[in-house]
């Protein structure tokens, strides 16, 4: 037989000289392993390849989705921020205080413990820091601490108030935790404490 050889990748032809049929049959196509045979002559020519279908469109967020997703990154961003803490200056010298949610909370309590008279209170950390400190150091951590979560809480609320009032996407991802707040989008608390600061604004805390 003249069979062997035939490929997918080439159009083969096999001329075979058949007893039973008493005609020339052409190889027409490959099927399943073996070969499919024509006795009228023709040649088998494989379809064109199918168009691959296009996929489907990327997906384009909304203006509110992404003014969303801007605020969602706001917050994460003032959670960090606060988290990284102060520097305060003590009786014993400039030493820093980390802020995060279990710190904030302990000098909540501290600052009752005060109230009641304490005239030394022990000071404990996130950071696994313990030690004894006067009345007057812990007061000065705990005002401190107290004023930069208040300043860093106002310009969090008013960037995502910022966010609030943009027209545009582009608009919205030109704001960032760290960015000045132009005039016509602070609020009132906002131009309150750049007052407080001489005008310097709350971002250059972050």
């Amino acid at each position: 037989g003249g069979g062997g050889g035939v490929g997918p990748a080439h159009l083969v032809q096999i001329v075979n000289q058949s007893q039973h049929l008493g005609a020339i049959v052409i190889a027409h196509k490959l099927i399943d392993g073996g070969v499919q045979y024509s006795n009228d002559g023709s040649v088998y020519v494989a379809p064109p390849e199918p168009e691959p279908e296009p996929g489907p469109a990327p997906y384009e967020p909304t203006l509110e989705e992404v003014k969303e997703d801007k605020k969602q990154m706001i917050h994460l961003m003032y959670q960090e921020v606060t988290a990284q803490g102060i520097d305060v200056e003590l009786s014993t010298g400039r030493q820093h205080f980390p802020l995060g949610s279990e710190d904030i909370t302990f000098l909540m309590g501290k600052r009752f413990e005060l109230e009641s008279g304490a005239a030394e209170v022990s000071y404990q950390d996130s950071n696994n820091r313990c030690m004894f400190l006067s009345s007057e150091d812990m007061l000065a951590i705990i005002t401190a601490a107290l004023t930069f979560i208040n300043v860093q809480t106002t310009y969090r609320n008013n960037l995502c108030e910022w966010v609030d009032q943009c027209k545009t996407i582009e608009e919205v991802e030109a704001v960032y935790y760290g960015a000045d707040i132009p005039p016509e989008y602070q609020n009132e608390v906002y131009k309150r404490h750049m007052q407080q600061q001489g005008g310097k604004g709350d971002e250059e805390g972050v």
